[in-house]
């Protein structure tokens, strides 16, 4: 990971790990709304790379209605993407967690589940802040944080996506 000067401009803003910490805490928050046991660790690998790409994110469903496996089956570019960016965005999703723990904004329990202790109302302060396109990402972990807990247990996502554990 290069240090924070040496980026790109646009490496630095759009992985910046401050934006991606209020990513993955809201799609915590919202996993664990339905699985109180919180998110596992796994799932945050696949739930940034699919809101910081915008041509996956734009194409998410809007309603958890929509089952994880009809929707990769009609979008199979989507999930190929995603088998593509995953690895190369890892060291951005390990830097996001490290720098929501050191905030405690996250922790991993025993189970190795990520857990938070914020609530929507500490989501919603950062909401203004932010810029439409990354108001609209926020509003899609939200969503992604439901849609993974209610489309079965970790596996069973990460095989829907093509990823292997």
């Amino acid at each position: 990971m290069n240090k924070w000067i040496m980026r790109p401009k646009e490496v630095a803003h759009l992985y910046n790990p401050a934006f991606c910490s209020v990513a993955l805490t809201t799609s915590v928050i919202s996993y664990s709304n339905i699985r109180p046991e919180g998110m596992p660790l796994a799932l945050s690998f696949i739930a940034l790379p699919v809101l910081l790409n915008n041509k996956i994110e734009k194409k998410l469903p809007t309603s958890i209605r929509t089952s994880l496996a009809s929707w990769i089956d009609n979008n199979t570019e989507s999930r190929l993407l995603l088998q593509e960016i995953a690895i190369s965005l890892k060291p951005f999703v390990q830097e996001s967690i490290l720098f929501s723990i050191t905030h405690n904004w996250l922790s991993i329990d025993q189970s190795g589940n990520l857990i938070t202790s914020q609530t929507a109302r500490d989501i919603n302060k950062f909401l203004r802040l932010f810029e439409e396109d990354n108001r609209e990402i926020i509003r899609h972990a939200k969503f992604l944080g439901k849609w993974f807990a209610t489309s079965g247990n970790t596996e069973t996502v990460m095989a829907l996506w093509g990823i292997r554990v």
